[in-house]
């Protein structure tokens, strides 16, 4: 009888084991309200919508990660694909790419990538900001497929996109939360 409890005991701490280890992915789907600022100009406040949808992988020994779409209403690459998202500490780029129907001299698609900025979140997508790169503003009138350089970002005349903010007062009191900004 104490083995057959033994090994009962010895299978349930296994089973735990696996299911702890094992990721399993949690389907998502939601929209945000969200405010875009840019830190330099008061002025500027142009409200836009973040629709998040795909698969949330959360892990308990690793940084949770994100595999779907990420779209912003007023930049169009975004309705490309997308590289998966990792919740870090300091952010994660937000990778996108498309495919540009040329092939290379192997016959591989050629894709062109494009980085809109960082993503910055608390896990599911809680306090969700996004520091976007300088040139991506241009890419709000054309079609998201404009080649070169995409800047850089400045805590001092940066575009931030916030989500939960009405305000540009509520918006940087959450930038400076998740420490996007000193």
């Amino acid at each position: 009888m104490r083995l057959s409890k033994r090994i009962h005991t010895i299978m349930w701490i296994a089973l735990i084991l696996i299911i702890l280890l094992y990721v399993i992915p949690i389907p998502i789907n939601k929209t945000f309200d969200a405010i875009e600022i840019k830190l330099d100009n008061p002025s500027y406040i142009v409200p836009c919508k973040i629709k998040v949808y795909g698969k949330y992988y959360k892990n308990l020994f690793t940084d949770d990660f994100f595999n779907g779409h990420i779209i912003v209403s007023n930049y169009k690459l975004t309705n490309e694909k997308m590289r998966k998202v990792y919740f870090l500490k300091d952010g994660c780029p937000l990778e996108y790419y498309y495919d540009t129907g040329r092939y290379d001299s192997y016959g591989y698609k050629i894709y062109q990538e494009y980085i809109l900025g960082h993503l910055y979140s608390k896990t599911w997508f809680r306090r969700m900001t996004i520091s976007v790169y300088r040139n991506n503003a241009l890419n709000k009138e054309g079609n998201g497929k404009i080649n070169g350089d995409w800047g850089d970002w400045s805590t001092i005349d940066g575009y931030c996109i916030v989500t939960n903010a009405t305000t540009r007062e509520e918006a940087i009191n959450i930038l400076l939360k998740n420490k996007v900004i000193p």
